[in-house]
């Protein structure tokens, strides 16, 4: 969640947007408290997040 914090505080506009639904699905997963679920979740988003990260 830090990470994607991070990410969004650097980000402007529409990958602002885009960071903000990926830290909420990633909330709704840890609410829901499925441990599976959450790895899953946890490797996309890190994914996501470096190639965004890659792009600035």
């Amino acid at each position: 969640m830090a990470r994607l914090d991070r990410m969004y505080q650097e980000c402007l506009g529409e990958e602002r947007e885009y960071v903000a639904r990926l830290a909420q699905r990633f909330q709704q997963l840890l609410d829901g408290q499925d441990e599976h679920l959450i790895r899953q979740a946890r490797a996309e988003i890190a994914a996501k997040v470096s190639e965004l990260d890659g792009q600035g």
